[in-house]
């Protein structure tokens, strides 16, 4: 087995008002902060491996309640990691796969709409043989925002990520529209819908542009995420679904996940 790579927080490139501050209980003694809150506020960590395949990588951070950090490997789709800790002081490890690239591979932290935790570091190890699993989330806040629903991404302490999207429907503008959703192969796909409603209230989800279907659902609070799974057909490779409600006001949208298709 390869020996693992540690990159401490004070290899990190730091973008927009990320700071690394000095951090008694952390491995290099600092720590990467305010990485959040905007999205010009990051840290890339540019972490080599001999072959490509799947890593793990073991995310030493620290929080106080519940964070969630976005990550993002080599421009590919975001990783959402929400963590709960006890101490804005002591880091804990967390290890999650990542998929890597022969070489150098660019690997950013930060969270655009909430609050991640502060960062010790991270620790690459494995033989790129790691499993990786088949769903991808999208978070609703990181998706193209129109109409009213584009300044109304927000903090949902209850939420993935730490943010939601409301201001959804009661005209054909206000819309969340994933522009991105990837899947390998063309056919059915499981997709979950995470969102908040106290009552009913129906989206249109279009997929790769054709007629919206309502999907009618019901719910008993804008703080705390309701889910519902139903079945679509994507294309190979990048796909766009789109959330809105031309005449009445839609839920508020979380995220969505999508998953390989089961038969249910």
């Amino acid at each position: 087995m390869p020996p693992s790579e540690v990159y401490g927080a004070e290899t990190a490139t730091l973008y927009g008002g990320a700071q690394l501050s000095p951090c008694s209980a952390c491995a290099s003694g600092y720590k990467l902060t305010y990485l959040g809150i905007g999205a010009a506020n990051y840290a890339i960590f540019n972490v080599s491996v001999p072959k490509a395949g799947v890593y793990r990588m073991e995310v030493d951070s620290m929080t106080l309640g519940t964070r969630s950090f976005i990550i993002n490997v080599n421009g590919g789709p975001d990783m959402t990691l929400n963590l709960s800790g006890g101490s804005s002081n002591l880091p804990f490890p967390t290890t999650i796969p990542v998929r890597l690239n022969a070489g150098t591979n660019s690997i950013q932290f930060g969270n655009p709409t909430s609050y991640p935790p502060d960062m010790d570091r991270i620790i690459i190890s494995g033989d790129g043989n790691e499993p990786y699993p088949a769903s991808t989330v999208y978070e609703a806040e990181n998706a193209t925002l129109s109409g009213a629903a584009a300044t109304s991404a927000g903090f949902c302490g209850n939420c993935s990520g730490l943010a939601a999207v409301g201001n959804l429907g009661g005209n054909p503008q206000s819309a969340v529209t994933f522009e991105d959703v990837n899947v390998p192969t063309a056919g059915a796909y499981q997709m979950e819908i995470d969102y908040m409603t106290q009552g009913q209230r129906s989206f249109f989800v279009s997929i790769n542009g054709n007629t919206a279907q309502q999907l009618a659902l019901n719910g008993y609070s804008f703080g705390t995420p309701t889910s519902t799974v139903i079945r679509v057909q994507l294309h190979a490779g990048s796909n766009q679904i789109e959330f809105s409600n031309p005449t009445d006001y839609a839920p508020n949208l979380d995220s969505i996940v999508i998953s390989p298709s089961l038969d249910f």
